[in-house]
């Protein structure tokens, strides 16, 4: 994938992050530059599939603790149980994955529906090229991963 597109995808995903975050829960969202969120034995891990011009996958990457105080303050409720969380972590997924997908309007890509998975330490990380885009914040409530593993398959034509 040429480098000015990689980068234009970063900064959709790391816009709409902060955006969703800001706009849904009132969180304000500190890039830590350079870092990596390493996926902890018990962290929630919710993957949007995109595909058309762009194509892969984002995951959101929350420990417990940190998705069980996002989904409070998005819905007012305490999440009790697996299912609760799981929602929670898909549906802020999604609205990330919605929002860089309208920062990308031009390229046709369509998006899936979020799988969520409590991470075992194993199996459950969605495979990542060396390529792909690791964002990490840190904010009032810990640190939130995105990682981003994409490739541009057409270049779409701006004109139109």
């Amino acid at each position: 994938m040429p480098i000015d597109m990689q980068k234009r995808i970063q900064t959709a995903f790391d816009y709409a992050t902060m955006y969703t975050f800001r706009k849904m829960i009132m969180l304000e969202l500190s890039p830590i530059s350079g870092g990596h969120y390493a996926a902890q034995p018990g962290d929630y891990l919710g993957t949007i599939m995109l595909s058309g011009d762009i194509a892969g996958h984002c995951t959101l990457c929350l420990s417990e603790e940190i998705a069980r105080t996002a989904i409070t303050r998005l819905t007012g409720e305490t999440m009790e149980g697996i299912d609760g969380i799981c929602d929670g972590v898909g549906e802020f997924a999604n609205m990330i994955a919605g929002n860089a997908k309208a920062t990308l309007q031009e390229f046709h890509v369509s998006l899936s529906m979020p799988k969520v998975v409590c991470f075992n330490g194993g199996e459950d990380v969605p495979s990542m090229s060396p390529r792909s885009i690791q964002l990490t914040y840190t904010s009032e409530i810990g640190n939130i991963g995105i990682c981003i593993d994409l490739t541009c398959s057409q270049q779409s034509d701006s004109n139109g």
